[in-house]
């Protein structure tokens, strides 16, 4: 039977109370009653910190589920630390070689770096997610680390994946190796032997690295029984020079030289002209070397509207001929003296520099250095065959050393006043 009234103090209440029980003011009092004999009222600090210690250790984790819950975190810079490894590794310089074992290495590389990367995301962010759950000051500091692995993971994807689309197309050379000679129709028949004489040039960077390699073409003028001697564009054999300054042959980086018949070598620079002359030669070692061309004995062989050609780079597009005649020859005024340059209406482009100019006869008569885009389109600049001759005797004299003295400023030609 339950009532509102308390049978204690007769007091009615808002709360029914059971058979026997009294109301909460009662209850107080009753409680409040025992403690009167025993004075002031203390607060156990002891005993709450005992009971506050026993809470913990019941509620607290046990040592290896705390660490388990730092391992998402530990992985992610684990992988951060590789990943900006790989990063490093890709954008490290690379020593001049073969350009399709180069290309072959920046990409695997430049994969790897990515892979690293987007694996350092997925588990850097796959801890963030997990630590949005956590509560206490601990989830901050385990965070950290996390939040560094997303940033190199970023940093390591970009690099590999603008490393991968660099080397996609190859700087735009359809070959990155030479591809196969091949019949030529050339009415002239001397296609042939100027593709033997014919090869491509790679120069790296200032600091060598071949990353920055630059793309040429040379000919092939001197040859022992185990080297041969290239003739090229100073620009091409050191680009990392600026224009109209002296490269000095002693400070040149290596090149990579390509062949005609598929052979290749590291190259030395060996010789460099002085300004305003763009000619540098370069000697391999190389058993069996190519016949060197024949070069024309004076400039008198490519006069005004005299029939020329050249074979460009046969890395972009393969093998072929190009012919035209000579335009003009006009005489340049230098400090050292005057020099008479061939204009041509050949379209020499860049990668072309270095390559030779033939006659109808197949003889080396001019090293097309530049192009001159003028009001009837583009035109080929070559420098005559008299320097190229100077520098094929000294070769074969085995005076490379004194070619400064024994070429002089090569006179105009007749007609030109």
């Amino acid at each position: 039977m339950t009532s509102t009234v308390c049978p204690q103090c007769h007091v009615r209440g808002p709360v029914r109370l059971e058979n026997g029980a009294v109301c909460h003011a009662c209850r107080a009092r009753e409680a409040w009653s025992r403690y009167e004999g025993e004075g002031k009222l203390v607060i156990d600090r002891a005993s709450i910190a005992e009971a506050e210690a026993r809470h913990r250790g019941a509620a607290a984790p046990p040592r290896w589920l705390r660490w388990l819950a730092a391992l998402p975190a530990l992985a992610s810079i684990t992988l951060a630390a590789r990943a900006g490894w790989l990063a490093s590794r890709a954008l490290q310089p690379r020593r001049i070689g073969a350009p399709a074992l180069l290309f072959e290495d920046l990409r695997s590389a430049g994969a790897r770096a990515a892979l690293s990367g987007l694996l350092c995301l997925v588990v850097a962010t796959s801890a963030l997610r997990w630590l949005r759950d956590r509560r206490g000051p601990r989830r901050l500091v385990l965070a950290a680390g996390p939040l560094l692995s997303v940033l190199v993971g970023v940093a390591a994807l970009a690099v590999g994946g603008l490393q991968i689309l660099e080397t996609q197309h190859g700087f735009g050379m359809d070959h990155l190796s030479m591809p196969a000679r091949r019949d030529i129709e050339d009415p002239s028949r001397h296609a042939d032997r100027i593709m033997e004489a014919t090869a491509i040039v790679v120069a790296p960077g200032g600091d060598g690295d071949a990353r920055e390699a630059a793309l040429g073409t040379g000919a092939v003028i001197g040859a022992d029984e185990h080297r041969a001697f290239l003739v090229t564009c100073s620009h091409v054999a050191m680009p990392y020079v600026a224009v109209a300054s002296w490269r000095d042959p002693a400070t040149a980086q290596p090149v990579w030289v390509q062949l005609s018949d598929g052979r290749s070598a590291e190259g030395r620079v060996v010789w460099t002209a002085r300004p305003p002359l763009d000619v540098a030669l370069i000697a391999i070692a190389m058993e069996q070397p190519p016949r060197p061309i024949e070069i024309a004995p004076d400039a008198d062989a490519a006069l005004p509207d005299q029939p020329v050609l050249f074979i460009p780079n046969p890395l972009r597009h393969g093998w072929m001929v190009h012919r035209g005649v000579v335009v003009r020859r006009e005489r340049h005024e230098t400090p050292a003296g005057a020099f008479s340059l061939l204009f041509t209406d050949l379209p020499v482009q860049p990668g072309d520099s270095g390559s030779g100019l033939f006659d109808a006869f197949g003889r080396l008569v001019g090293l097309n250095t530049w192009t001159h885009i003028g009001p009837n389109g583009p035109q080929g600049i070559s420098l005559p065959s008299d320097t190229l001759r100077a520098i094929a005797d000294a070769v074969q004299r085995g005076e490379i050393d004194r070619l400064d003295q024994a070429l002089q400023p090569a006179p105009p030609p007749r007609g030109l006043p």
